[in-house]
């Protein structure tokens, strides 16, 4: 009877999982990714573990947590790889993918921004005085009509350029993959299909009402994050500041207030300055008007001390 052959060990295996999956598991583990990544580092030095790239810097590499599903719904940590950004952004092919699109997508917007739509005017009262252009001029149903198709079809050229440079994006990493596990594209895209999670895996958050997996099982390194959960309660009964609570709430309000979350990103780190380098302080004074953020970084000291004492 002849045996059958064993496929060959991938040096870099497809991750499909979706992220309401993972993030909390990954979530639960942060205190001790930092610990687990050095001690990686200590073992590989500054070598990528799947292709051997040697990276300049550690913030070159990333750590990846490889997932198994072992059935019942649960989810299994079996190792974690010191992978560089670009097989890292292989094994995650989809978001990868995602990332490119929307990047290139934004360069195109800067480089190319579609035209304008004409601005509504109303008068005092509420009534409706129509459409004008940029240089106000009142447009006809013709011209405005004309501005909308100008805009939809800049637009549509933006987004089929970002798809073009996301599917190149997509063949430049699959050659990548196929290139570290020695490869046909045949057998990159099985491997592919193998990557799908189960079943019951993706009934567990339903659209709309994400729910996270009641079996979590982090394998080898479930003592290491027992230990790490111990310290952390340790630290806050004996009343020591939590080195994760501001970052916790930082994340809570990103959430609860998206467009201050863009203001606040875009701001320099002289601004920032200003609130404390905080965004909840941020927050609070929102809706103040205070014109000295905007004029106190090219201030001189003498007008500094002049205006906040």
């Amino acid at each position: 009877m002849a045996t059958r052959k064993r496929r060959p060990q991938r040096r870099l295996t497809f991750d499909r999982a979706p992220m309401f999956v993972t993030t909390p598991l990954r979530n639960a583990g942060k205190p001790m990714w930092s610990r687990l990544r050095a001690a990686l580092l200590k073992e590989h030095g500054l070598v990528c573990t799947a292709c051997g790239y040697a990276a300049p810097t550690a913030r070159d590499l990333e750590g990846h947590e490889v997932w198994s599903y072992p059935g019942n719904g649960v989810i299994r940590l079996e190792a974690i790889q010191l992978l560089c950004k670009k097989c890292h952004h292989a094994v995650h092919l989809q978001r990868s993918v995602g990332w490119a699109r929307d990047i290139a997508r934004r360069e195109l917007e800067a480089e190319h921004p579609a035209p304008e739509l004409p601005e509504e005017r109303y008068s005092k009262r509420g009534a409706w005085l129509g459409m004008y252009s940029a240089s106000g001029e009142r447009l006809t149903i013709e011209e405005v009509e004309q501005h909308y198709a100008a805009r939809s079809a800049a637009q549509t050229a933006i987004w089929d350029a970002a798809d073009k440079a996301g599917e190149e994006y997509r063949e430049e990493m699959l050659r990548h993959y196929c290139k570290v596990n020695c490869v046909t594209r045949k057998q990159c895209d099985r491997d592919w299909e193998r990557a799908q999670p189960p079943e019951d895996i993706m009934r567990l958050a339903p659209r709309g009402k994400p729910r996270v997996p009641a079996q979590m099982d982090y394998g080898p390194f479930k003592d290491e994050l027992a230990k790490t959960v111990a310290r952390r309660t340790l630290r806050v009964e004996q009343g020591r500041p939590d080195p994760y609570a501001a970052a916790r709430r930082a994340q809570k309000a990103m959430k609860d207030h998206p467009g201050e979350w863009e203001v606040w990103q875009s701001l320099t780190s002289y601004d920032r300055a200003y609130y404390d380098n905080d965004f909840e302080v941020f927050l609070e004074h929102q809706g103040e008007e205070d014109d000295a953020l905007y004029e106190w970084p090219y201030m001189s000291n003498d007008e500094l001390a002049a205006e906040f004492g």
